[in-house]
């Protein structure tokens, strides 16, 4: 499992988990944000709904990238590409805007997991395929947890707005360990090697 467990695989993992803790950061407050600026109960269902259709496409749409060029942009794009879309919530209360945010945000924010699933995939020998999956998706968890508890904290010590530079921060430490810790894997190119047997 050492010659498996090496640091390109640790570093996936970790990026994806830093995209999730940013996500969660906003979990617990992002209701409350969109009630304290006038948005009412229907539209602000019909916000999460929209963003939820944008993670479904961004999903999919970011495997199949992962796919053709390999792990390191779609990655970025769950990082990096995050920060502007996070940092919008703080600067409008135009409810036709917050509507485009959360479709972007929310095809951009799931472009880390199927590229992440996959690295693992491509990667592992199927020997140890379950017990890595396993691993991801407990690294998922604790992320989430440790986020969502981070990001209630926030919110009553600072103030809802903080939540979103916290979060945009933690997105950001993700997109500079991609490109620090990943700096083997070219970019432009799957460099997923054959898996061990």
């Amino acid at each position: 499992m050492n010659r498996v467990f090496n640091r390109e695989l640790v570093s996936v993992i970790a990026v994806v988990s830093l995209a999730v803790m940013a996500m969660s950061v906003l979990q617990p407050v992002l209701p409350l944000f969109l009630t304290s600026i006038g948005v009412s109960p229907t539209v602000l269902g019909l916000m999460f709904s929209v963003g939820m259709i944008g993670m479904g496409f961004g999903e999919s749409s970011a495997g199949w990238l992962a796919d053709k060029v390999g792990v390191k942009i779609p990655l970025g794009v769950g990082t990096i590409a995050c920060i502007p879309l996070i940092l919008c919530f703080v600067f409008t209360s135009n409810i036709p805007f917050i509507f485009a945010i959360f479709l972007v945000w929310g095809v951009v924010r799931a472009a880390v997991f199927g590229p992440g699933r996959g690295y693992i995939g491509g990667t592992v020998p199927f020997s140890q395929k379950a017990t890595f999956m396993a691993i991801y998706a407990a690294s998922m968890s604790v992320s989430r947890s440790i986020g969502s508890l981070l990001g209630g904290f926030v919110g009553d010590r600072l103030g809802y707005d903080w939540n979103f530079y916290f979060a945009a921060g933690i997105a950001l430490l993700g997109g500079a360990l991609m490109i620090f810790s990943l700096r083997k894997i070219p970019w432009g190119k799957p460099a997923i090697p054959p898996p061990a047997v």
